[in-house]
């Protein structure tokens, strides 16, 4: 076997040992960019990195073609397939050799069984051609009968024939008394013809045969042994190549890694998943960048953006004309922390702040700020139902509607007996 390995390419381990390293630190830089977010720089270090992994790779693979060993691996291929296809056209040789000897044994019969047959022919016509009617003595035919056939050139046996009923002077006593004669003479003919082909004939057919079988049996016997000696050199050219086996691209690669299997395959390895983990962290930044990121926009209508002022007046008590005038207005923000703020300043007349920041949706923020409008309240101020803490409006009965209160975008609470927040926000009467 072959001193060659590939333990003596130090420019492929070199080259190899190279592109390592490289996709160990792109695939570093590519995480690092990933993390941030460069998409971009990202995926144009990962292509990078793969492209030239790609060239390194056509590179070591036209080196390892360049081997000798695998100069002769290649030989050895091509003249595998070149005696493979030898061995295939003389097996066709071979079998057109064995149809022909078939075709040649059944030709002879056929030769000899066409020339008996045209023997027994000649006998049984040259029979009927010998036989004469004028020197044959046929019961019902009399000497004037001959001669009136003769005159009709009806000589012999041969000339008999089913016309002759047509012949003047002649009647059918006659006739049939010629055609039995004709038959019988025909029998006596078909009786003695011969059984077989004469042996001079015989002979000259079988000598023509046998030439012809000697020359495809020539023809099958330089198959033959062209064939076995095909087969005993794929023999040698395929334990060579059963030798040769082992060395292919991925153990070139292996042994350009490390001179040690056990080492080598790990590296190998860990080569094929830098290049696969720079490659799908790219990817999947990039994939996640292009997917659209919901952001919640405040509406006039949503939960998460509402603002409600109401003016809320209370009237003056029997102590005095104090007025208590506050500006209620909600608004809905989204901050991490609930904070509760309430400022009250008794004066005259009194002012009541309140300040209310809630976080979690769709809990509200509600601020009063202190207005001078007054508000005059449907009823007594004793009488004010629990549902509606902001304005003052008197339990049913009667059933109220908005358009029977002065108060717009009022708080409500649960059970709301005058259904004052239809779409269940905390809000009433916002339209």
């Amino acid at each position: 076997m072959s001193n060659i390995t590939f333990m003596e390419d130090p420019s492929s381990r070199k080259v190899t040992r190279f592109l390592f390293l490289l996709q160990i630190i792109g695939m570093g830089i590519v995480l690092v960019l990933s993390l941030r977010h460069l998409v971009f720089l990202a995926i144009a270090l990962s292509v990078l990195t793969l492209i030239i992994f790609i060239i390194i790779l056509l590179w070591l693979y036209a080196r390892f073609r360049e081997l000798p060993v695998m100069r002769e691996k290649r030989e050895l291929e091509r003249l595998v397939l070149k005696f493979q296809k030898g061995v295939h056209t003389e097996e066709q040789y071979i079998q057109a050799a064995v149809r022909e000897r078939a075709r040649l044994l059944q030709a002879e019969k056929e030769e000899i069984s066409t020339a008996l047959g045209t023997l027994q022919k000649n006998h049984i016509q040259n029979g009927l051609r010998m036989t004469s009617i004028q020197e044959t003595s046929i019961s019902g035919v009399g000497p004037t009968a001959k001669e009136r056939l003769a005159g009709y050139d009806i000589l012999s046996a041969a000339d008999i024939t089913d016309k002759i009923t047509a012949l003047p002077g002649i009647g059918e006593e006659e006739r049939r008394a010629l055609i039995d004669w004709r038959r019988s003479v025909l029998d006596t003919l078909e009786s003695t013809q011969p059984s077989a082909l004469p042996q001079k004939q015989l002979t000259a057919i079988q000598q023509k045969v046998q030439a012809l079988h000697g020359q495809n049996n020539a023809t099958d016997r330089k198959a033959r042994a062209s064939q076995q000696m095909l087969q005993y050199e794929l023999l040698s050219f395929r334990e060579r190549l059963r030798q040769l086996a082992p060395f292919t691209f991925p153990r070139y690669l292996s042994r350009s890694l490390a001179s040690r299997g056990i080492v080598a395959a790990p590296l190998a390895m860990a080569l094929i998943m830098t290049q696969v983990v720079s490659s799908v962290s790219a990817t999947t930044v990039s994939i996640i960048s292009w997917i659209p990121t919901g952001t919640a926009s405040p509406t006039a209508t949503s939960l998460a953006a509402q603002k409600a002022t109401s003016t809320i007046t209370h009237p003056p008590t029997a102590s005095g004309a104090e007025i208590i005038t506050s500006v209620q207005t909600s608004t809905f923000t989204a901050t991490s922390s609930p904070t509760e703020t309430r400022t009250s300043t008794p004066t005259q007349p009194a002012t009541l702040t309140v300040t209310l920041t809630s976080t979690p949706t769709p809990f509200p923020t509600f601020t009063l700020q202190p207005s001078n409008t007054a508000i005059i309240p449907v009823s007594g101020s004793g009488n004010c139902d629990p549902s509606y803490p902001g304005v003052c409006i008197p339990p049913p009965p009667p059933d109220l509607d908005c358009k029977d209160v002065p108060y717009k975008h009022f708080q409500v609470l649960a059970p709301d007996p005058h259904k004052f927040d239809r779409d269940g926000d905390g809000i009433g009467c916002e339209s």
